[in-house]
């Protein structure tokens, strides 16, 4: 969310874990919940000079599903949709212990 400090905070460094692992199968979707995505994500992309893609949430569907009630939320999710980490609150997702553990995650599909 574009009023989330601390979305705008965390979204380098899922940019960062976006293009290093990306060739090993990794993919980085930022979603947002602004009620205006269409002028919030473009801004966001420019202002933190992102190129990860993005996504919008404006029904809460994704929301609803995993009932989000904080943000940042950070879903983690295997190629067959099962959920392998869940996180509340910013985070460095481009720490060598955090990519490590998500090397791992690709590396048995």
């Amino acid at each position: 969310a574009e009023w989330c400090t601390a979305c705008l905070i965390e979204m380098p460094s899922l940019n960062a874990l976006h293009h290093h692992l990306k060739d090993q199968g990794l993919l980085v979707v930022a979603m947002s919940v602004d009620e205006a995505p269409q002028v919030s994500i473009p801004k966001i992309k420019k202002k933190l000079n992102l190129s990860l893609p993005m996504a919008f949430d404006q029904q809460q569907h994704w929301s609803d599903l995993f009932d989000i009630h904080g943000l940042p939320f950070t879903v983690i999710l295997n190629h067959n949709k099962e959920i392998l980490h869940v996180e509340l609150g910013e985070r460095d997702w481009n720490t060598p212990e955090l990519r490590s553990k998500i090397q791992e995650w690709l590396a048995q599909f």
